[in-house]
Order: C-alpha cells, then structure tokens, then sequence
C-alpha cells in the first residue's frame, strides 16, 4: 500500500462503494487528493452522489465527460489528454467500475504511461496495485464505508433519531415468547392511539375490555410502561408510549444486530429518517445495517397488516431498495401474520409478493429466533 498517490482516475458506475473506499482511505494517497470522475451522460447522476460524499470530506472533484463510454479510442485520446495534464502528479487510475470499453481504454493508456492502477476487491476490502504489466501489492483498505456516506452516495441526505433506548428486554422477552397470546392487543392498543383525537395525550379510551388487551395493559404496567383504571390507559411518558406502539420491536432488532460480531457489520442505525435530493421526498427506516458494503433495510411492523395495507409496505421497502442499487436488500419483521386467513380462504397474498419484490420476511413465531435469521440473512449476498 502506499500514500503517494494524490490524483485519483475513477470510472462512475451504478455502485459507487469501488469509488468511494479507495478515495476515503488514507493510506491510498493524502487527505487532500484529488478526484478525476470518468462519467458518461448516463452516469451523470451517480457522479452528482459521489461528489456529495467527496464534498464531506473535503476532496476536490474534477470531471472528464465521455460523451460515449463505447468509443474506444475517444476515451483513450481523453485520458491521455487527462494525464499530460497532470504529468507532475502521482496519478493512480481505479479500475473499479465503467463499461468494460472504458476499462480496456483506460488500463491501455496507463500501461503505456507506466502509471500504476489498482482494483478494488469489495469482498474483503482490500485493493490489488497493478504497475508495470504485474502485481505490485496486495493490502487491506483502513476505511469502512458508513450508512450515511452510502446513501448521500445515492442522492438522500440522512438524518440520525435523537431518542433514547428504552431497552425493557425482560418485556420484549415476555411478549415475543407469548405473541399469540398478545398480538391482537398490541395492534388493537396502536389503534386506539392512531385513532384518537389527540395522539399526542398520554391518555387514551379503549372501547372494549377483551381478555386479551387486559393481559397485555397488565404487562405493561408489571414493567411501569402505563397504568390501566377501567376504560383508561395512562402511558408513564411518552418515551414509554413510543416504545409500546411498537418501538419495542425495533429495539428487539437492533438488540440482536448489536450481538452479531462488529467484524460483520461496518454500521448501523435505529431509527433514521432520508430525504432525496432534490425533491427532498422523505422516507423513515427503522434499522439499517451496512455489511461487506451491503445496505440491510428492515421494517418493524406490530399492527395488523394481515391485509392488502401490507402491500403499501412492502412497495416501500422495493421503491428503496431499486432506488439504492444492487448492493440494497430489505426485511420486514412483523410481530403478525402478513397474511390473514379466514378458515382456508387466504384474504390477501402478501408472502407471494414479497417473495416476488425479494423482501425477507420474518413473522410471528419466528421472532423467538430473530438473531439467527438476521445474521443469516446479512451473510447472504
């Protein structure tokens, strides 16, 4: 590895992780080094993203347009237009990314230079230093992608949750461990909160006493979340109202990702709120999680969406994950069935579609062994 390189040469493509941990890392060239973008018309966008993350960190940008990435010898005369240019520097080209035409054009011309160029290798991030026709080295990159670098990468600026952990997990243990029992009444107690009045009061009606809502008030208030008197439910602030309407879930998420080995996992969030730029079109993920520069997108969800509502949810998680390449994978974690069945006849055909859209889906039952399907599942390509 070496830090001499202070001009790097980068091929935009539709993944921008070979392009950002290179440019990122200090141990590939100085804080201050230079970014030149090999971009085509259609890359223009995804170029746009890199040079928001690059902006963060103070890396300067400069731009060499290919009007056509399948040119070959258009792109070889821009290049070695781009290198007389900066003929006094340590110029170092990422072959990482752009059409194959590009590459080909792009490793022809710096052979010819005697420049060195590198590889990026995303499956255990490293970069592999080519010069002179050979291997000059093999070494381990210093930087690890984080979300927010990832998504600005994307076009969304992000925006981390100021609240704090409630982390109740005798509570959590008591209801997943129980969840047929109280599944009814922790969507039917999100009810009467969504529909009353004023869902910011901490007081709400409840308008039948079924058994089953009485056992879950009475968790509740084992664990000093709420008081309950007659048709009243009083929650103890509204920390402890987030947490019973469903943050209990997210946090039950998060709490396994936490167990899973920090070598696995470059990052992770609870509760983050992105915007798209420029319309600034805004979006709320529950947890997300960054590993081998993969981004995990998962949605907690403890009403009942048994329903066609599931599929609004499940359209959400495939708009972002289209949205934020093929590096992008989602989950939905429900403490419900996502499909509701009267006797035989299936009412809504939610499995089916996530199945279709690529969505994991962990339900009901299968929380009780939430930790080893989630590592499961981040290990997966």
């Amino acid at each position: 590895m070496s830090s001499e390189y202070d001009i790097h040469v980068c091929m935009v493509s539709d993944q921008p992780a070979p392009n950002l941990l290179p440019a990122l890392d200090n141990a590939l060239g100085p804080k201050d080094k230079k970014i030149i973008l090999l971009v085509s018309p259609q890359m223009q966008k995804k170029a746009d993203g890199l040079k928001n993350v690059f902006k963060k960190y103070s890396l300067s940008t400069d731009d060499v347009v290919i009007q056509d990435p399948y040119n070959f010898s258009q792109i070889q005369e821009q290049l070695y237009n781009c290198l007389a240019r900066y003929e006094n520097k340590n110029i170092v080209l990422n072959l990482t990314g752009g059409t194959k035409i590009m590459a080909f054009a792009a490793q022809s011309i710096f052979e010819r230079a005697g420049k060195p160029m590198f590889y990026v290798k995303e499956q255990d991030n490293s970069v592999i230093i080519l010069q002179g026709g050979k291997e000059k080295s093999h070494a381990p990159l210093d930087k690890r992608l984080k979300i927010q670098d990832y998504l600005l990468a994307y076009g969304y600026n992000s925006e981390l949750s100021e609240k704090k952990l409630y982390n109740s997990s005798d509570f959590t243990f008591e209801l997943i461990n129980n969840i047929s029992k109280y599944e009814g009444a922790v969507s039917r107690t999100n009810a009467y909160v969504s529909s009353a009045q004023d869902r910011f009061s901490l007081t709400f009606d409840r308008t039948h006493h079924d058994d089953g809502t009485t056992h879950f008030l009475n968790l509740c208030q084992k664990f000093d979340l709420l008081t309950a008197e007659r048709n009243q439910f009083t929650f103890r602030d509204e920390q402890a109202r987030s947490y019973v309407c469903g943050g209990w879930l997210e946090e039950h998420v998060y709490g396994c990702i936490n167990q899973i080995g920090k070598q696995k996992i470059q990052d992770k969030v609870l509760n983050i709120t992105i915007k798209s730029l420029p319309q600034a079109v805004e979006n709320e993920i529950d947890v997300a999680v960054l590993a081998n520069n993969y981004l995990h997108i998962i949605e907690c969800k403890t009403a009942n969406i048994g329903n066609l509502k599931a599929s609004d949810v499940l359209y959400k998680l495939n708009t972002l994950k289209n949205k934020l390449g093929l590096r992008a994978k989602c989950m939905l974690v429900s403490s419900r069935y996502i499909d509701k069945e009267y006797g035989k006849k299936r009412a809504s055909d939610n499995a089916k579609r996530a199945k279709d859209y690529k969505i994991k889906v962990i339900q009901r039952d299968e929380l009780r062994n939430l930790k080893n399907h989630l590592e499961k599942w981040i290990a997966e390509p």
